[in-house]
């Protein structure tokens, strides 16, 4: 202990990492939300004998509805924006993954209540309620690795503002070897 000038250190969890392993939780999550989408009943619109008649989401958003008397673009507008979303979602988780950007993740944890807000007015039907779940494991998994990592600290990208150098730069220059030898450089030069 006392041959070592500085103690060890245990290196702190990468960011990278925490982000890989919770972007799983994600993926599992669009997964869920794609499959009820495409598989999965969700509420149609009324018949005349005024039962809701369920049926695909794909087909919700092609379809009329037979009580519509003219195309409910407002309605078909929102059902496809929720597609729309999941791709702006899958962008985030990539992004996330590969850039390792806390921006992409504020975008998944919006994704997520955004989805869970289309969902959850949908009624009890099982395509809505298994994309709540789904939707649910995209707006949580984004807030546990937004909270996990941490932002990046600026003074190990940047410039050193005493020396105009790049601080990684500096940090190879100044180990504990060239320290050593500059605090005996600096004690001779005081003595003499």
């Amino acid at each position: 202990m006392l041959d070592q000038p500085y103690p060890p250190q245990q290196p702190a969890p990468s960011s990278r990492a925490t982000i890989r392993a919770l972007m799983c939780v994600v993926a599992f999550g669009f997964f869920i939300v794609l499959t009820a989408l495409l598989l999965m009943l969700w509420p149609g619109g009324v018949s005349a004998d005024t039962k809701a008649s369920p049926t695909i989401h794909v087909l919700k958003v092609i379809q009329q509805t037979p009580d519509e008397p003219t195309l409910n673009i407002p309605r078909h507008l929102l059902d496809f924006a929720v597609y729309a979303l999941v791709l702006a979602g899958l962008w985030f988780m990539v992004r996330a993954v590969r850039d390792n950007a806390r921006g992409a993740l504020i975008g998944l944890m919006v994704v997520g209540a955004l989805g869970l807000a289309y969902a959850g007015t949908s009624g009890l039907y099982v395509g809505p309620m298994f994309s709540i779940c789904g939707f649910s494991l995209i707006l949580f998994g984004g807030m546990l690795a937004w909270a996990a990592t941490s932002p990046p600290d600026p003074t190990e990208t940047g410039t050193d503002v005493e020396t105009g150098t790049e601080t990684g730069e500096r940090a190879e220059r100044l180990t504990p070897d060239t320290l050593d030898k500059r605090t005996n450089d600096n004690a001779s030069h005081s003595i003499a």
